[in-house]
């Protein structure tokens, strides 16, 4: 039998806040109980822990691993405490998990992979989990409500969260969600709350979202809660979206929607909300309460809509914040001059020259600025610039602009909507940090970077999306300029020229590299070292060989050979020879033999002079000629060569 349940809850007690709360706390101070009895527990009847209820508790520290141990845990309470770090992984693996809620807490990390069938409930929100939302990361399909908001998860919707066919609530909102709403959100077909406000998201409302109930044929009857407001969606509401009776809130504010709000859809049950507080009026039109009409403003986000003064222009619907879309071209470039001032006094850091900041300079004289006759700015070339920060939205309503090139410079954020308005027919953002999609009205927008000439739109013609590249960061319709996906590195913006480090696996990739390399030239090093000590000294090997090889006559300077020399022989005379450095002695004494011993002929030439002395004298004692005796001490010279030169190529071995 193994430790009791005491010791594996006592584990959630941590800090001195821990401790005190666990003084005030019935069973949280014992040890050796199975903790059925303790506040905030609950077991079965095999004294098995079934459900930890700590919400509110104002708890710190990490959520124990030890948890995990509890087997038959179904709920797992701790929202609304002060919890940090990641969620375990083996606490997200625990099998019989049903209802799991951290929300409110300081967690961090990447979401785990769970793994339990059973699970109904997950509540992950106002945490600091962060990255990308898995394609898979619930082992269940019979997951009721998931709930996410406001942590900073970055990535498109997943396909795989519209498998989850019993889901009620999905709350996404107040993230990094990029990319559009998929079509596929129509299977969610018992769905009722759908939250994915302040996002990044951009494309259309799905009509999807008005699908046919499979229980009683009638269309999307259950949804009665939309919250897509503060993104950057475009198009025009859906009709379909008349087909959902129960729908209490429709909340589309802060887009980049236009048209008109269906009149079919407006009703006073809709966004009650708009008007709390206002006197009833007859002839109220709650089509208002939807969205505001084009070029007005509901400056509290409630009633009433107000026009926007001449000095701004407003294309869309459902505004709240203000009237600030800038029409005066002066002002729209002095905005996208701050926007892209990314430093802390607020001075230009642009490379090159700038004269962007002189309020008396024409603008068609600003750098990089191209004008019409009309004075109507056409162009805007700032590549490698050194621009830094965001592309503003009010760049969009320069209508008259053709080109703009921000490329290689450090812009982030993302691809403003707004450029649907003008007249651009050139666009490149390639090697910057842009984030998200390109705007479905940008890929749709025909001629811009030839998109669409051939029959053929593709967003790929305005930059390469993410987690892909192309030579000059978009398809041009040359086949080496087609975008292709990085199988290594997975970089999350758009317009990529090649693939770059980002994320996790790249860097685990680079790490690697990084250790090969350093691997090799250590052994590149230590075969140097040891080569260096090993190698033959040709130098020095010359050297000493020219000190012992034999005298030959025209050495002597007569033109006869050592046993000549002097009547020619040696037998009156001692002959030395010693050489610097090594001491070597070869005597030629009359009668006798030449006496070197052999440990003072360390190279083969110095055995081969004494065979050649002697051969020498045995010449002069047989009275042989001096013909003979030189064509002798020639054959004998050259086989000291052919011998020295063996030696030289011969590896020394010390």
């Amino acid at each position: 039998m193994g430790p009791p349940n005491s010791d594996y809850l006592l584990t959630l007690i941590q800090g001195e806040e821990g401790r005190k709360w666990a003084a005030t706390k019935n069973g949280w101070k014992n040890r050796n109980e199975d903790g059925c009895d303790w506040d905030h527990i609950e077991c079965n009847s095999n004294k098995h822990v079934v459900s930890i209820l700590l919400s509110g508790e104002g708890l710190s520290g990490t959520i124990p691993v030890a948890l995990s141990v509890l087997t038959s845990l179904k709920m797992l309470r701790l929202d609304n405490n002060k919890f940090e770090g990641p969620i375990p992984r083996t606490i997200a693996a625990m099998p019989h998990l049903q209802y799991f809620d951290v929300s409110n807490n300081r967690l961090t990390g990447r979401l785990p992979y769970f793994e339990s069938t059973f699970l109904k409930t997950i509540n992950l929100s106002s945490n600091d989990f962060h990255g990308a939302i898995p394609n898979k990361f619930i082992a269940t399909t019979l997951l009721e409500d998931l709930r996410m908001a406001e942590n900073r998860l970055a990535s498109t919707i997943p396909p795989s969260l519209f498998n989850l066919i019993k889901l009620d609530t999905l709350d996404i909102s107040s993230n990094k969600l990029h990319g559009s709403i998929p079509n596929d959100i129509g299977k969610l077909q018992i769905l009722k709350h759908l939250h994915l406000s302040n996002n990044f998201l951009v494309g259309p409302i799905p009509h999807t979202l008005a699908t046919a109930n499979p229980v009683n044929g009638l269309m999307g009857d259950l949804l009665e809660t939309i919250q897509l407001q503060n993104n950057f969606l475009s198009g025009t509401i859906p009709l379909q979206l008349e087909y959902l009776p129960n729908l209490r809130e429709l909340v589309l504010h802060d887009n980049k929607l236009t048209g008109e709000v269906p009149v079919t859809i407006c009703s006073e049950n809709i966004n009650a909300f708009f008007y709390e507080g206002a006197p009833a009026t007859p002839g109220r039109n709650y089509c208002d309460a939807i969205a505001c009409p084009a070029n007005e403003v509901a400056l509290g986000g409630t009633d009433p809509c107000v026009s926007c003064n001449n000095a701004f222009y407003n294309p869309y619907i459902g505004q709240t914040r203000s009237c600030n879309t800038i029409v005066n071209q002066r002002e729209i470039l002095k905005n996208f001059y701050e926007s892209t001032t990314d430093t802390e006094d607020g001075k230009s850091k642009w490379k090159g020259k700038n004269n962007w900041e002189d309020d008396d300079t024409f603008i068609c004289d600003f750098t990089g600025v191209e004008c019409d006759m009309d004075n109507h700015v056409i162009a805007i070339d700032l590549r490698g610039r050194g621009l830094k920060g965001v592309i503003p939205d009010s760049i969009g309503f320069l209508k008259y602009l053709q080109r703009l090139d921000l490329s290689d410079n450090d812009l982030e954020g993302y691809l403003p909507s707004d450029l649907q308005w003008t007249q651009l027919e050139e666009i490149d953002i390639s090697g910057n940090k842009i984030l998200g999609a390109i705007p479905p009205k940008l890929c749709d927008k025909s001629g811009l970077n030839g998109n669409g000439l051939s029959g053929v739109y593709s967003c790929d013609h305005i930059a390469c999306p993410v987690g892909t590249f192309s030579p000059i960061g978009r398809d041009d319709g040359k086949p080496m300029h087609k975008c292709l996906p990085c199988h290594h590195n997975n970089p999350m913006i758009l317009g990529n020229t090649s693939c770059r480090r980002v994320g996790m696996a790249s860097e685990s990739f680079g790490v690697a590299v990084l250790f090969v390399v350093l691997v090799l030239g250590l052994i590149s090093f230590c075969g140097f070292r040891y080569s260096r000590r090993n190698r033959i000294d040709y130098g020095k090997v010359m050297e000493r060989l020219e000190m012992q090889r034999p005298i030959t006559a025209a050495e002597l300077g007569d033109g006869r050979s050592i046993g000549e020399r002097n009547g020619n022989s040696m037998r009156n005379e001692g002959h030395r020879r010693t050489r610097s450095g090594f001491g070597s002695n070869i005597e030629l004494t009359s009668g006798q033999r030449e006496r070197v011993p052999f440990s003072s002929l360390p190279y083969p030439e110095a055995e081969t002079s004494s065979v050649m002395s002697r051969a020498s004298r045995n010449s002069n004692r047989s009275n042989t000629s001096d013909d003979d005796e030189r064509s002798l001490a020639s054959q004998m010279s050259q086989r000291s060569n052919v011998t020295r030169d063996a030696f030289i190529d011969a590896p020394r071995l010390v």
